[in-house]
């Protein structure tokens, strides 16, 4: 794969990952809006799995930009947010076989970590 579609193909998919967090984390409000107190510790999981996403995807986007210039640092970061993502993805796929955000990340860990475990092959 080209560098600068890598490079490009890398940055849209942490910006959709981002965008896949910040859905998650608005949709909690929407799910437990009407709950009580009890159920505060499965509202903060919810809120902290969806910035965890958010995370991931920003430092996607940030490595994508410096890929190119600084191979030896954004590489390895690549690598290991991609294998953070990938747990993720399958780990609710596995717990939340029902939950239709679990499948969007496994199709966007795919995306990412086609290209970020292929590029060491080359």
């Amino acid at each position: 794969m080209n560098i600068k579609v890598r490079k490009r193909w890398i940055m849209a998919v942490g910006v959709a990952i981002m965008i896949l967090g910040l859905i998650h984390v608005l949709s909690a409000f929407v799910f437990y809006k009407n709950l009580d107190r009890l159920l505060l510790p499965s509202l903060f999981m919810f809120v902290s799995t969806g910035l965890a996403v958010i995370l991931a995807g920003a430092v996607t986007v940030y490595c994508g930009k410096m890929v190119d210039r600084m191979a030896e640092l954004a590489t390895p970061l690549l690598r290991m947010v991609a294998a953070f993502f990938l747990l993720l993805a399958f780990g609710a796929i596995a717990t939340m076989p029902t939950n239709p955000f679990a499948y969007i990340m496994v199709l966007l860990s795919l995306c990412l970590g086609i290209p970020v475990f292929a590029k060491a092959q080359e």
